[in-house]
């Protein structure tokens, strides 16, 4: 008998699919209660750098508007991370309205 750490079993392929069924719920919950139902809107849970994949899906559907926060980064961080809606209004092949996010 060897002694080592105790092993648990893991099924990563489950798990990653709980975690994206649990994401698109909670993302169309939002949709749902945040946007008019007047609008004709759509979300889409994607994986990837954030701005390459916003614009990477608005141009796959032909979206006809773009709608972003900023978060006013600046300094040491913006520099670090950027700006995802600078870089989406950069990139985008359609309009790109940007809305700066309320500071609470």
């Amino acid at each position: 008998m060897s002694a080592g750490a105790p092993t648990t079993s893991f099924d990563v392929v489950l798990y990653e699919k709980e975690l994206k069924g649990s994401a698109e719920k909670k993302l169309e919950e939002i949709t749902d209660q945040r946007l008019s139902k007047e609008l004709k809107v759509q979300s889409f849970l994607a994986y990837g750098k954030t701005a390459d994949e916003i614009v990477r899906i608005a141009e796959k559907e032909k979206a006809d508007l773009i709608v972003i926060s900023t978060h006013g980064e600046t300094g040491f961080r913006h520099l670090i991370f950027g700006s995802v809606a600078e870089k989406v209004v950069r990139h985008a092949q359609c309009p790109v309205l940007t809305i700066r996010a309320s500071h609470k």
